[in-house]
């Protein structure tokens, strides 16, 4: 069995948040980063799915007071303009600090993942079940084992 390295948690990191924790035996560092990433990313979604709202208010509102004649109607749809606006501009600064945050735990990922030293310790081990042939009795045998220390 190959040994567990850095550069291949490192790489693993880079694919998939956290999979270079899983990689080098640390479930709970993995766990931590890819639910971290997750959820900046459900984040993201929803502030993109507002900001895809406000801009469609706005193109609508728009093309309301385009159209308007009367002049309290106009101001009313004016008003609706600047606020869709105002949602716009909220809304794509979230995500711009929503991405940031998604690169910056990505990139924290990586690092952990190549300083966090792989656990090599069972690489080395028999697997707890194994299916084997004994050519002496000529038969297979399934064996199950146990380590005691």
């Amino acid at each position: 069995i190959p040994q567990k390295t850095r550069m291949g948690a490192v790489v693993r990191s880079m694919a998939v948040p956290g999979l270079g924790q899983f990689y080098s035996g640390s479930k709970l560092f993995g766990t931590g980063f890819l639910a971290g990433e997750l959820a900046v990313a459900g984040l993201f979604y929803t502030t993109y799915t507002a900001y895809q709202t406000a801009t469609d208010d706005y193109n609508g509102f728009q093309a309301l007071y385009d159209l308007e004649e009367n002049p309290n109607n106009a101001a009313e749809h004016r008003a609706n303009i600047l606020q869709s606006l105002d949602a716009i501009e909220s809304n794509k600064a979230m995500m711009d600090q929503l991405a940031s945050a998604a690169m910056g735990i990505w990139a924290i990922n990586v690092v952990h993942a190549f300083i966090l030293k792989p656990d090599n310790s069972t690489a080395h081990k028999e697997p707890l079940i194994k299916l084997a042939y004994d050519p002496t009795t000529r038969s297979h045998q399934l064996r199950f084992t146990i380590d005691l220390d």
